[in-house]
């Protein structure tokens, strides 16, 4: 294969793979709840069971109100300082997390915090609804240190996630990071990437038909 068909065929293999790439970048969101901290070194409280956020339902499964909690930005509890964080407010009742479309979705990771950012160890369940009907439980503790931390889950195809505290342990969650399940690309990338295809076939089509002349 000549030099020049080598890098027609890398320069066609380079925008689809970009196009492939640029697909999957674009479907992650991170819902960092800045926008919902307002000034002031006290709390706010959601009034509602059901808070939408970002297209995503966060549901509470207790029948009192207030059902969820936002430090100002500059109370000490925020473990985000200047920014915004999310809290739950009731014990062993479940907060569910899903999207408004009721679309599956990958759960990456989010950050947590104890409610008043302590550094108290605290622990709640995590209950994974998958799409094809799956329930999958899993818990974790905080580390026992003030701040943020980081919980990798990875989960894949989920339909919701909700997280329940243990007794007087609630969490309060930062950067909660998804993406799109099974990302189908958008019409422009597929475009892109049928043409680098086609492009690729065709040289080698060519390639091939001289060949055969020679």
């Amino acid at each position: 294969m000549g030099s020049d068909m080598k890098k027609t065929i890398a320069a066609l293999c380079a925008v689809t793979l970009s196009a492939c790439a640029w697909s999957a970048n674009a479907a992650v969101q991170v819902l960092d709840f800045d926008d919902l901290a307002k000034e002031g070194s006290g709390r706010d409280y959601i009034a509602g069971p059901t808070f939408e956020y970002g297209g995503f339902s966060f549901t509470s499964a207790y029948s009192e109100s207030p059902h969820f909690l936002i430090w100002q930005q500059d109370a000490v509890e925020n473990a985000d300082q200047g920014g915004g964080t999310f809290a739950h407010r009731w014990d062993r009742f479940p907060m569910t997390i899903s999207r408004t479309n009721g679309a599956l979705f990958d759960l990456v990771s989010f950050d947590f915090a104890d409610i008043v950012n302590s550094g108290a160890r605290s622990t709640n369940q995590l209950a994974f609804t998958y799409g094809d009907g799956r329930t999958e439980y899993f818990s974790a503790t905080s580390d026992g240190l003030a701040g943020l931390e980081t919980l990798n889950l990875n989960r894949t195809g989920l339909k919701s996630v909700s997280i329940a505290a243990f007794s007087r342990e609630w969490w309060q969650i930062d950067n909660f990071t998804v993406s799109s399940s099974a990302a189908v690309p958008e019409p422009a990338t597929w475009a892109m990437m049928i043409m680098g295809f086609g492009g690729i076939g065709a040289t080698l089509r060519r390639r091939r038909q001289a060949l055969a002349i020679a």
